[in-house]
């Protein structure tokens, strides 16, 4: 998936999850990394995971870049 195209993405995947009667279980952030899980279950009782990516900018970290822009970096 193209970053860009993100809120169009998460918004498909929020109809279809509301289609399936999924409900949220749990939100886990994942350390050192741009992404996040989203558990849900399904009304039969099966897991089902959606991995969300966020853009993250460490300052320190990221000043020194040459990637360090809106063009270049898509994860951050």
């Amino acid at each position: 998936m193209e970053l860009a195209a993100a809120d169009e993405s998460l918004n498909a995947i929020d109809i279809l999850l509301d289609e399936l009667g999924a409900e949220l279980e749990e939100v886990r952030l994942i350390a050192g990394t741009s992404g996040f899980r989203m558990s849900y279950r399904l009304p039969d009782g099966r897991p089902l995971i959606v991995k969300h990516i966020r853009l993250v900018r460490l300052p320190t970290t990221c000043a020194g870049c040459r990637f360090d822009n809106s063009t270049d970096c898509e994860e951050g």
